[in-house]
């Protein structure tokens, strides 16, 4: 899959895990890392783990991901409150009102 239709799909796919975190399906978890360029192996027990060996790569992979998805990062800020109505979920930091569509 090529640029735009990947990061689409990419888009798509960490709305999904987001949404749904209680009930994360491993494999498509695993698929999406790779997606982000990080090559895993899997080890004794079924244990996940970049090829790497550095917890670091799946850092890297996730701001990518969330990156692509135009999610915006805030660091040092103090969430007052987080509400969902409907489809819209609306997140107030430090007298900042945002609004995001599930």
């Amino acid at each position: 899959m090529a640029g735009k239709e990947q990061t689409s799909k990419n888009q798509t796919e960490v709305k999904a895990l987001v949404i749904n975190a209680e009930k994360v399906d491993v494999s498509k978890l695993k698929d999406l890392i790779e997606s982000a360029g990080i090559k895993l192996k899997i080890e004794r027990g079924n244990r996940v783990f970049p090829e790497s060996d550095k917890s670091s790569d799946i850092i890297y992979a996730l701001n990518k991901l969330m990156k692509d998805a135009g999610v915006k990062i805030r660091l040092n800020t103090e969430v007052k409150s987080v509400e969902k109505n409907d489809n819209k979920i609306k997140i107030e930091l430090n007298n900042v009102k945002a609004f995001t569509k599930c």
